[in-house]
């Protein structure tokens, strides 16, 4: 059971009803997401509570290990924003939340609270029918890769596989540690390490959960996978997406394969995360054609707003970085 503040429990997996309770009233934002909620911790240290009937998050910025909090709900929202700001400096940390979803701060007086879009964070939304046709001008250029990539090999296919099946979990496993290799010295080696922890925390969740695996197999070989979870009825969130060695038009063909079995299960919308302020995954993720966003806010007090310069917070690593 989740206490009420300012009592705070460590997340655990037995949390996942009492989370979802809240969550299933809100569009899914992908920050809230039980699985990505715990599969993300590794360092094992967030935290839930309870404050007039919201959900608050005690979050650590992965890069740094600073904790900060957020919260989701619509009840009494300026009064909770408020306590949770106090609460902050009562710790000693910068009072400020993050990653506070838009149906959070639609109630909020913006003459005491100083609100402000978190654009990094907010979480990029297609429609499943959009990627599985890949018409129309938008998407030009998605085809041609497409067009390409299929014409380059005799045998390609796009498969999808329970999570439960020990070959695929071994499938990923290889496709993430060959994708962890061709970036070794590129990337910074804690938060590659960070992402396979977080990958094999996901997997293993993924034995109780609605997870969805699809991977492309390249003359027999998987060679790139995607993974997915029906978060509702209407909603997927695509929590990692890896390709073994960059091929273009390979993250085309899987999305589209992806969208297309999806669109099979009656999803009708494809959340794909945050692109966390990355330059290249933004326009990777924008040249998809997003249908909308989720957004999210930081909230602090309207007299300190203009002595706080917040920086983007990482509480994930981006998902779909093929």
């Amino acid at each position: 059971m989740i206490p009420r503040f300012p009592q705070f429990k460590r997340l655990s997996i037995e949390d996942h009803e009492d989370v979802e309770a809240y969550t299933s009233k809100f569009p899914s934002y992908s920050d809230y997401n039980f699985s990505s909620l715990w599969a993300w911790d590794v360092n094992e240290n967030r935290e839930l509570s309870l404050l007039d009937g919201n959900l608050v998050v005690k979050f650590t910025d992965y890069a740094s290990g600073a904790p900060f909090l957020s919260f989701l709900g619509a009840t009494r929202p300026e009064r909770t924003a408020s306590t949770l700001l106090e609460y902050c400096e009562s710790l000693g940390i910068p009072p400020i939340l993050h990653l506070v979803p838009e149906s959070s701060v639609r109630e909020l007086d913006s003459g005491y609270l100083h609100v402000a879009e978190d654009r990094a964070n907010f979480d990029y939304i297609y429609l499943a029918r959009d990627l599985s046709e890949m018409t129309g001008g938008a998407y030009k250029k998605k085809r041609h890769c497409l067009n390409a990539f299929e014409k380059r090999y005799e045998r390609l296919s796009f498969e999808v596989k329970l999570v439960t099946e020990r070959s695929a979990r071994g499938l990923v496993r290889a496709i993430a540690r060959a994708w962890r290799s061709e970036r070794e010295g590129a990337l910074n080696e804690r938060g590659l390490d960070y992402e396979m922890a977080a990958i094999e925390r996901m997997i293993a969740l993924g034995k109780t959960r609605p997870m969805q695996l699809g991977f492309v197999f390249v003359e027999g070989e998987a060679t790139s996978f995607r993974l997915e979870e029906l978060s509702n009825r209407t909603t997927s969130i695509a929590h990692f997406g890896k390709t073994a060695v960059r091929t273009k038009g390979e993250n085309e063909y899987l999305s589209r394969g992806m969208a297309r079995h999806m669109l099979g299960l009656d999803v009708t919308y494809l959340n794909w995360e945050q692109d966390l302020g990355i330059p290249t995954l933004r326009a990777s993720k924008t040249s998809y054609a997003p249908s909308s966003f989720l957004r999210k806010f930081t909230v602090a007090r309207a007299t300190s707003a203009g002595m706080l310069t917040p920086a983007p917070v990482r509480s994930t690593k981006p998902s779909l970085r093929v």
